[in-house]
């Protein structure tokens, strides 16, 4: 018997259920944003107010469920009896209601909303760098964000002419391509540990330590202090790594394209079944990449971070706008640019101190100064002597 046969979500501890059971059952208590992160991790997303609480819900519907506090979240995650780990995330930045999401969303609907309304859209993306992508007779559009297996970077998938188009979307205001870690941790801690050496980076330890020991991966042991690193420091990457952080494995190979834009209603144009939606940016090839959006390895300081051999920082493949005035080094860590100095803050001159005025002893005139009587010279304002 499958889990939706019954009633009571308590039983789904009693039987070796599946990672995907798990999650019907999170969404049978109520949690409609829950996402499989891999085979035994799954995140549910509430309003960051709410976190606490609705852990407490999970662990006391699954019964013997146990709190891990090793985990890297603040409030620990829950782990079911078959281990599965469930983390309780901030909605506001991760989940559907998270402002890439959003955007993905919105895109989806529109287009969605006007199959609905005329029928199969022939859709061409227009960007303000005059490229563009094209897809005919679509008659959907899907969500595709949360498949990353095999590094794929569609968010959005576009039914066209029973194949599939991938795009993936970035916000206007995004600067980076995507968390690398993974990717590009190992070369960040060879980076790191160059520079070290040539004492061109700070490594100044705070007060955070590893909650768990990593040294199978490379990492670190358990309780290792973690670092804040100054400067930061970005490194231009090579053609094989752009072509993987910014297509992946889906993109390029099944035709589709990168679309830079936040979108509003005012983006959609549509003439029949021609349906254009205009666009920031619009890249397809590594050519169409403009200078500001070059992806570069990036090191910078993530208290939160386990990862490598140095606990504190983090990896992205920033775009160059975001890493111009880091400490950037070629791929043989050579620095080609040191860091640059940010503009400093104007600090608000304090108000110059009145030394106030000695009292000036007047020579008798003509006509004599009258003498003060005892009560004007106990209420007199006494002079305070300037320090």
């Amino acid at each position: 018997m499958r889990y939706r046969e019954f009633k009571d979500i308590s039983i789904l501890t009693e039987l070796k259920v599946t990672t995907n059971d798990v999650i019907r059952g999170l969404e049978k208590l109520g949690f409609n944003d829950v996402k499989k992160i891999s085979g035994k991790k799954v995140a549910v997303f509430v309003p960051n107010q709410n976190r606490v609480k609705a852990q407490s819900k999970i662990l006391s519907a699954f019964k013997g469920s146990k709190k891990d506090m090793t985990d890297a979240s603040s409030i620990g995650a829950v782990v079911h009896p078959n281990g599965t780990k469930i983390n309780v995330r901030p909605a506001d930045k991760q989940g559907v209601n998270a402002a890439g999401l959003r955007n993905e969303q919105h895109l989806i609907q529109k287009i969605n909303q006007f199959v609905k309304e005329v029928g199969p859209l022939d859709i061409t993306f227009v960007g303000d760098n005059k490229k563009s992508i094209t897809a005919t007779s679509v008659t959907e559009a899907r969500g595709a964000g949360q498949d990353t297996k095999a590094r794929k970077k569609s968010d959005v998938n576009l039914m066209s002419e029973g194949k599939l188009i991938p795009v993936s979307i970035k916000s206007r205001t995004a600067d980076y391509w995507e968390s690398a870690d993974t990717l590009l941790g190992p070369t960040a801690d060879k980076i790191i540990t160059n520079l070290k050496q040539k004492k061109l980076v700070t490594l100044t330890p705070v007060d955070a330590y590893t909650p768990k020991d990593s040294t199978a991966k490379g990492g670190t042991a358990k309780g290792t202090q973690k670092v804040k690193i100054s400067p930061e420091v970005a490194m231009k990457l090579s053609k094989k790594n752009v072509l993987d952080v910014v297509f992946g494995s889906d993109i390029l190979a099944q035709g589709g394209g990168v679309v830079k834009e936040t979108f509003e209603d005012e983006h959609y144009v549509l003439k029949a079944n021609n349906l254009t939606v205009t666009a920031d940016v619009i890249i397809k090839t590594v050519e169409d990449i403009p200078d500001r959006m070059q992806p570069y390895l990036h090191i910078r300081n993530s208290q939160a971070r386990n990862r490598g051999l140095y606990p504190g920082t983090k990896v992205q493949a920033s775009y160059y706008q975001r890493v111009k005035n880091a400490l950037i080094v070629d791929q043989k860590m050579n620095v080609v640019q040191p860091a640059k100095k940010q503009p400093a803050q104007p600090v608000p001159k304090p108000q110059a101190q009145i030394k106030p005025k000695q009292p000036q002893t007047k020579m008798p005139a003509q006509q004599p100064t009258p003498t003060p009587t005892p009560t004007q010279n106990k209420t007199a304002v006494q002079p305070v002597k300037p320090v």
